[in-house]
């Protein structure tokens, strides 16, 4: 995948005393998802995570990511927490593309807020994943609630795959009600 680039910036509200820009929100991993949040709530731009498959594997693309970063014009970068699960060997390069996450955005000077699955998803109205509940309707709900919210974006949120660009537009959202409520 090629390197993929904010539509447009919009610039930074002002509350109170301090400037408020614009929120990036991601959902870590392989098939994750990248958003940048408007301090209106807007969504300038979301995507898939970049990923680049040298040698038969899939990894994150860096540069890419360092792009898309640095051309948000954001102050804060609202990542989801994981963990791994017992007896799921997968989870270690889940967890190290977390960490390539983690350290590219703490390598470009970001504000990097770490978010549980839970507050993020309670906070925009979603529930928790029940028991019984399998992944795919899960994130299903997380598509579906971001193509109400942004209309003119629900294609980049129409497919299974997308349900990480869908999650990051919500982490996002969550980021900036946060930040709305410390200026408060």
């Amino acid at each position: 995948m090629g390197r993929q680039r904010a539509d447009h910036s919009i610039r930074p509200a002002q509350t109170g005393d301090r400037m408020i820009k614009n929120v990036i929100g991601i959902d870590p991993g392989f098939t994750g998802g990248w958003a940048v949040m408007a301090p209106n709530f807007e969504l300038i731009a979301a995507g898939r995570m970049p990923t680049r498959r040298p040698k038969n594997t899939v990894e994150i693309d860096v540069p890419a990511l360092t792009h898309i970063l640095e051309e948000a014009d954001a102050s804060h970068v609202y990542v989801e927490f994981v963990t791994s699960r017992p007896r799921q060997a997968h989870q270690f390069r889940f967890g190290l593309a977390a960490g390539i996450v983690h350290g590219t955005v703490e390598a470009l000077g970001f504000n990097l807020r770490i978010v549980a699955p839970h507050v993020w998803r309670g906070s925009v109205g979603l529930q928790n994943r029940a028991e019984h509940e399998t992944t795919s309707v899960h994130k299903a709900r997380s598509r579906a609630l971001a193509s109400k919210l942004w209309p003119n974006h629900a294609p980049k949120f129409s497919k299974t795959l997308d349900d990480g660009a869908a999650e990051a537009a919500l982490i996002a959202m969550y980021g900036m009600q946060a930040i709305s409520r410390e200026d408060a």
